[in-house]
C-alpha cells in the first residue's frame, strides 16, 4: 500500500511540474528596456522616450519610473507602420 500511494504521489508531483512548466513557457514574454527597443529600431534612446511620452508606443511603466516593452507589441507595432515595398506604388 505505502509503495503504490507513493508512487501516485509522484505521478502528481510530476504532473503538476510538467503542467506549471507549460504554463509558464506560454505565459513567458520577452520584456525590453530602452536602451534595447533603441538598438532593435535604429533609434536614438531620446526618440523612444519621446514616443513614450505622447503613447506612441507600446509600453508599460513600472513602479520606480523604469519603462519595460514587450518585444511582441513592438514588433507588432513596427508592422502596423511598415511601408508598402516600392514594387506596390
Amino acid at each position: 500500500m505505502y509503495n503504490q500511494s507513493a508512487f501516485l504521489f509522484s505521478e502528481i508531483k510530476i504532473r503538476y511540474r510538467v503542467s506549471s512548466n507549460l504554463r509558464m513557457q506560454m505565459n513567458q514574454k520577452k520584456f525590453l528596456t530602452v536602451s534595447q527597443v533603441a538598438k532593435m529600431l535604429c533609434l536614438h534612446r531620446s526618440s523612444i522616450y519621446r514616443y513614450v511620452a505622447i503613447n506612441a508606443i507600446p509600453h508599460a511603466k513600472l513602479p520606480g519610473g523604469r519603462l519595460i516593452f514587450e518585444e511582441g507589441k513592438i514588433m507588432d507595432w513596427v508592422k502596423k507602420y511598415e511601408r508598402l515595398p516600392l514594387e506596390f506604388i
